[in-house]
């Protein structure tokens, strides 16, 4: 069973508790970690404004309905066209020296010519349509930030410890195949979350409308662990460009102290907006080894659904941004995913994957979920996978969601 608190309600988190996050996320890295008296049992999504300009928002991290879970703190303050963010890991099971953690903290300006955005602090890098996010600390500039669907930037950790966010196709795993479908909401333009960074697939520029962007800094790892650190150096630059006839086309490059990597990715758009094919082809060096990676991808709404298909091959020796010592090296993945309407009540997804991975047994996901509208805001919900591979497993499940509150009309 599980429910929502909602947003604007101030009782949800004691005051006594945002003014220990807050404190947490500008203390000074050389006073140590910042502690919480007592544990804590906080709710799954809180947002306040104590005042004009000031904005206090939490996030739990994990979809769970356990109180004491993490979670994510975060304090904005705001100007006409600025912003200073700050965040914080808060994990109430943790022993008392470790419950609090500094995430990111950042300043960003939005301008109205040829910069667009600016960001100094602890910000990503895209990854474009090829490669994958990492974090930084330093400068981005150019378009609002977007990531491509499929990457979690608010697990802790990354991969293995690397500067990459991590991507739920690899390993694939049932959490994977559960929640590929509602990565179709990206791919689309729906909003994101309060609090949370857009998600966006492909995009289609009009016929000679261009943008841009351009990351510098150094890769951060062990985001949100007790081994937070700010590494070597990374840089990126991207350029898109609406080339006419539906077709938009984007390169990007990327170069470290071990690594540079170049690639490119086609865009075409159909029938309605939204619809389209893309593909990319890059190359990356790394250690004096030099790989390739290509990829195929459909996003389209027919039929009252949502539907994506997606396929990609690697080479052997093709590095991906963030890589660290002993990271498994995908060789192929297939994807598929459709989400729509069965009715005026009833949701229903199905999502498959397929991949391999060098020198390693192949992996297979299927997934299948249906959702009922209840009276009242209550949903009950059916979640059926099934995994082979590495592990096989499968997995059934039941949700029924019940609001905490009374909806208003």
């Amino acid at each position: 069973m599980s429910g929502r608190h909602p947003l604007p309600s101030l009782r949800l988190l004691p005051w006594s508790a945002l003014a220990a996050g807050l404190a947490c996320v500008s203390a000074s890295a050389s006073a140590g970690p910042p502690t919480l008296p007592v544990p804590l049992r906080l709710p799954s999504v809180v947002s306040v404004q104590p005042a004009s300009g000031v904005e206090i928002r939490y996030r739990r991290l994990e979809d769970t309905d356990i109180p004491t879970s993490p979670g994510r703190l975060e304090g904005i303050v705001s100007g006409r066209r600025w912003e200073l963010r700050s965040s914080a890991l808060l994990s109430p099971q943790a022993q008392a020296s470790h419950r609090m953690a500094r995430l990111d903290t950042g300043w960003q300006w939005r301008a109205s010519g040829p910069l667009q955005t600016v960001v100094l602090g602890d910000t990503l890098a895209s990854g474009g349509g090829w490669s994958r996010p990492v974090r930084l600390g330093g400068l981005r500039i150019g378009r609002p930030l977007a990531l491509r669907p499929g990457f979690d930037a608010l697990a802790p950790n990354g991969v293995a410890g690397a500067a990459a966010l991590p991507t739920a196709a690899a390993p694939m795993s049932l959490a994977w195949a559960q929640a590929s479908s509602d990565r179709l909401a990206g791919l689309f333009g729906r909003a994101p979350a309060p609090g949370l960074l857009p998600v966006s697939g492909p995009v289609e520029l009009a016929a000679g409308a261009s943008d841009y962007e351009f990351e510098a800094g150094l890769l951060r790892t062990g985001w949100g662990t007790e081994a937070d650190a700010y590494g070597r150096g990374f840089a990126a630059a991207a350029w898109r460009r609406g080339l006419g006839g539906r077709m938009t086309g984007e390169a990007r490059a990327e170069v470290s102290s071990v690594r540079r990597a170049a690639g490119l990715e086609l865009v075409r758009g159909f029938g309605a907006p939204g619809n389209l094919v893309h593909g990319v082809v890059a190359q990356s060096e790394a250690d004096g080894g030099v790989g390739r990676r290509w990829g195929l991808g459909l996003a389209r709404q027919a039929l009252g659904a949502a539907w994506r298909l997606s396929w990609d091959t690697f080479d052997r020796e093709f590095t991906p941004a963030g890589a660290v010592p002993g990271e498994a090296a995908l060789r192929s993945r297939l994807e598929a995913a459709v989400r729509g309407s069965l009715g005026r009540r009833l949701e229903a997804g199905l999502s498959v994957g397929h991949q391999h991975v060098w020198e390693a047994p192949a992996e297979h996901v299927v997934a299948l979920s249906l959702r009922w509208g209840l009276a009242s805001g209550r949903s009950l919900a059916l979640h059926l996978g099934e995994q082979g591979g590495a592990q096989d497993q499968r997995h059934a499940r039941v949700v029924l969601a019940i609001p905490l509150e009374p909806r208003r009309r």
